[in-house]
């Protein structure tokens, strides 16, 4: 297992984990209307938009398996909502259901982390649906919900619990357990 900087040719791959992990992690829960047009040609642009640019104070993660393909990623930065306490985001973080419950997530959590502490963040939080049946893995490193909303996705409404780290170091100690 090999966790390494992303690169803009990851970003078919990191688009097929996308979409394959939404389709696993929330069927049931968003609408399969939604879950079945997911486009990995169109999550490939916002991949490619975001590796290209090299946004400052941003980083993408990816978890190589033995073979070499790309299993996982997290991604995160700078906040974007001014209405968060926190100076820090954890965009996304996603596994291969077939990878999951395997410490790699773990892994993905510290490397972001770390990679957020030199760049000189504090704190960070990210959003989870709240039904999501992982939302525990945020609890057991120490996320406290720091927030909710509600968002709609194919006219069904569904809740989004923001969990955050006051201090980023606890989140890092928390995945290196």
């Amino acid at each position: 297992m090999r966790i390494r900087s992303a690169i803009e040719s990851d970003a078919v791959q990191i688009a097929e984990i996308h979409v394959s992990s939404w389709r696993t992690t929330y069927k049931g829960i968003v609408p399969d209307s939604y879950l079945d047009n997911l486009s990995v040609a169109k999550r490939t642009l916002l991949w490619e938009k975001q590796l290209d640019e090299g946004n400052e104070g941003s980083k993408i993660f990816v978890a190589e398996n033995e073979a070499g393909q790309i299993i996982g990623f997290v991604s995160g930065g700078r906040n974007r909502l001014e209405s968060m306490p926190f100076d820090s985001e954890i965009y996304a973080i996603y596994l291969l259901e077939d990878y999951q419950r395997q410490g790699i997530g773990e892994l993905l959590m510290s490397s972001i982390a770390s990679f957020l502490t030199d760049q000189g963040f504090k704190s960070t939080y990210l959003w989870a649906l709240e039904d999501n049946r992982y939302r525990s893995f945020y609890e057991k490193r120490g996320g406290l919900p720091a927030g909710r909303e509600d968002i709609e996705i194919d006219s069904v409404k569904l809740g989004e619990i923001a969990y955050g780290w006051h201090q980023l170091d606890r989140l890092k100690a928390q995945s290196k357990k």
